[in-house]
């Protein structure tokens, strides 16, 4: 993710999304894989008042969590990010409500405005397949359907189940034509 986003760092800032307790990490790394990255290069966003709006000039690079991206999206969106790393992208997960939470929609919202996408994970994506399909689709719109919905219909195992409250609901969490999924991500996307 750091040699791609070296190759764009000419183009306009970066954003980097990551778990809060990874911001330094990300901010070390980057400056010992590309020493043209100096501390004043790298701003990291632990709160409100580190929002880009407070700023006289625009960083190269913001690393902020997905908690702050959330707080903070109004004065992100417009931004023109050259690249969007993703780091644990897993935490974009789909839900079954018809409404993601609002990091997830966060996230999704502002890549919508950015040509260049990278998401990092090392959870495996096919344990429970509907949760990816927000990563995927920010990746390449519609390769696995229209809505999440249809997405389950073809590659999650549907069925009725009730919560200890009593709720019936639909069960999407085990996954169908795995083998299918597989060889489309990898001929497609995945690396």
């Amino acid at each position: 993710a750091i040699a791609i986003a070296c190759c764009f760092k000419d183009e306009g800032p970066l954003l980097i999304v990551c778990p809060a307790v990874l911001r330094y990490t990300w901010a070390e790394e980057l400056e010992r894989w590309d020493p043209s990255f100096l501390p004043k290069d790298i701003h990291l966003v632990f709160g409100r008042r580190d929002s880009l709006e407070y700023l006289d000039f625009c960083p190269k690079v913001v690393v902020i969590s997905y908690t702050m991206l959330s707080i903070l999206r109004k004065s992100m969106i417009n931004r023109r990010w050259a690249l969007m790393i993703i780091d644990e992208s897993h935490n974009i997960r789909c839900t079954k409500m018809k409404e993601e939470n609002t990091q997830t929609k966060a996230v999704l919202e502002i890549a919508l405005n950015i040509n260049r996408i990278v998401l990092l994970s090392g959870t495996p994506s096919l344990s429970r397949p509907f949760d990816i399909y927000h990563q995927i689709n920010m990746l390449c719109p519609r390769l696995l359907g229209d809505d999440k919905f249809e997405f389950a219909k073809t590659y999650c195992s549907l069925h009725v189940a009730q919560s200890s409250q009593g709720k019936i609901y639909q069960d999407f969490s085990k996954g169908a034509r795995l083998t299918e999924l597989n060889v489309l991500l990898s001929q497609t996307l995945m690396v």
